[in-house]
């Protein structure tokens, strides 16, 4: 399958004493989760740290690779989390802060 289109979500800790928790959570508990949900078409979810971000700016982008429509994979993604929440088997950290959430689709 071919990528389609992609998830992209800018994020930081809002609380920079934490920043390594926030790290942690993000790379061991919520990208994890988010794959192991299996939703059709999203095809890997990767984070990257921008290095030189300013205060209250975004730190993070994490880029989630579709091979299906990106916004019926994005939507299909949440309800999967909003499930695992609510069945208490994921959680979201007081610490983050998210920028923006975009969905882009692939064209020509």
């Amino acid at each position: 399958m071919s990528l389609q289109g992609v998830l992209i979500v800018l994020t930081r800790s809002n609380d920079p004493a934490r920043q390594a928790e926030f790290d942690q959570w993000y790379d061991t508990v919520h990208i994890p989760h988010v794959l192991e949900t299996e939703p059709p078409g999203l095809t890997a979810a990767n984070r990257f740290e921008n290095l030189a971000a300013e205060e209250g700016k975004p730190r993070s982008v994490a880029i989630y690779e579709m091979s299906d429509d990106p916004p019926r994979v994005f939507d299909e993604m949440v309800q999967r989390m909003d499930r695992r929440r609510a069945e208490g088997s994921t959680h979201t950290t007081e610490v983050l802060d998210v920028i923006s959430v975009q969905t882009f689709r692939r064209v020509g």
